[in-house]
């Protein structure tokens, strides 16, 4: 009988030892998936924010350097001959030119709006 008690006493400690090790391992990949979790809500985060960026940038160019040569002060703020019936045309070609130099660094938004300029050169007709 005490042989037979303590291989039951043994067996059940193993078992228990495998439960410990398995709710470990468990614990453990949990604790990963969390971690990665996190991570990648950081990654998201950080797009996020700096498509936003890129998209207050983009918004503000096309406001001033396109939109707001209609008023001749800001043309002549901007160092530019003030031109009283600026036309659409006139102003996308400023706007190319000073794409060109302001977004130099930035090629993927220099690309987006020469891109949409294009687009609006071949609306207008002009396919140069």
């Amino acid at each position: 009988m005490g042989i037979a008690s303590h291989q039951r006493r043994t067996g059940r400690a193993e078992a228990e030892t495998q439960k410990a090790i398995l709710a470990a391992e468990r614990a453990k990949k949990a604790e990963a998936r969390e971690a990665n979790a996190l991570r990648e809500d950081k990654e998201q985060r950080e797009n996020a924010e700096e498509y936003l960026a890129e998209s207050n940038e983009l918004i503000n160019f096309l406001i001033y350097a396109v939109l707001g040569q209609a008023d001749v002060r800001t043309q002549a703020q901007q160092g530019i001959h003030p031109k009283p019936q600026l036309t659409l045309h006139e102003a996308l070609n400023r706007a190319v030119e000073r794409a060109d130099t302001q977004f130099e660094e930035k090629p993927r938004l220099r690309w987006m709006l020469l891109h949409g300029f294009g687009l609006i050169y071949g609306e207008m007709g002009e396919y140069d």
